[in-house]
């Protein structure tokens, strides 16, 4: 732990003031035992190499593989069968979930302070919310915008709802609702958690956003996803929360079924 002049205590990671008795930091999640003082050579995990740093490297590539693996194997199958049955969305958002939620109980002591509170400043957070929304309005709709004069064709969600007689509210649950929650826990939350221990926030920022586009398996959104993924990857990190993180995601998905029900509606 460091200290200020005035003898606040401040987090060795991110330098933000402490609570009292605190066991984590309320703004980047580190427990207080991660004091670079405490750590073998007086240096911060993130410096470790070779055996040190594969304990911490390996879950985060078995847990990603896992959800790239799930995610293929469900779009393989829908491929090969041809039904085009929101079953399917169905049948990943509750394996996935499953998933998800094994590897946040395991990492729980690091997630649980992220997810306490909307930020140790509410005011802040939902500013950042708020801008983070904008920036994305407009950096994606301006992506989105070019890709359309390009002549990409772009995936059409309600098309398997429409034709199966699933409710709209059914797309929003496992298009909009849950994606921006377990989403969030798994990328923002144990991937980004994990990485923030073996190199340094922006390294940690920078790579989550990358599995999380590569996740989605379509190269012509790899840009906006990982632009998408960077941007709550900056906002959890400056709020110290996973709440904004997925209120943004969560938003973001309703706006496009929203436009996209809008759009088709005679």
């Amino acid at each position: 732990m460091l200290t200020d002049s005035d003898d606040q205590v401040l987090c060795a990671f991110c330098h933000e003031p402490l609570r009292a008795h605190a066991r984590f930091c309320g703004k980047c999640g580190h427990a207080l035992g991660d004091d670079p003082e405490e750590t073998p050579g007086g240096l911060p995990e993130h410096q470790s190499t070779g055996e040190d740093v594969w304990p911490l490297v390996k879950p985060v590539l078995v847990f990603w593989v896992l959800l790239l693996a799930l995610s293929g194997l469900i779009g393989l199958l829908g491929h090969v069968t041809d039904i085009g049955s929101p079953i399917y969305d169905l049948i990943f958002q509750l394996i996935s979930t499953g998933i998800i939620l094994v590897y946040v109980c395991k990492d729980r002591e690091n997630l649980f302070p992220l997810l306490g509170n909307f930020g140790p400043s509410p005011k802040r957070s939902f500013i950042l919310t708020g801008a983070c929304l904008v920036i994305l309005y407009v950096a994606m709709g301006l992506y989105f915008k070019l890709l359309e004069l390009l002549g990409v064709e772009f995936v059409q969600y309600l098309t398997d709802y429409r034709s199966h007689h699933w409710p709209f509210w059914s797309a929003v649950l496992l298009i909009a609702v849950l994606p921006g929650v377990f989403e969030e826990l798994a990328f923002r939350g144990v991937i980004m958690s994990r990485l923030q221990r073996i190199g340094s926030p922006a390294e940690a920022i920078l790579l989550q956003a990358i599995l999380f586009s590569v996740l989605h398996m379509l190269p012509a959104i790899f840009i906006s996803h990982f632009f998408f993924g960077l941007c709550l990857g900056v906002l959890r990190r400056k709020t110290g929360s996973l709440y904004p993180a997925m209120t943004v995601h969560i938003l973001w998905n309703f706006y496009v079924l929203l436009n996209e029900m809008l759009v088709q509606t005679p």
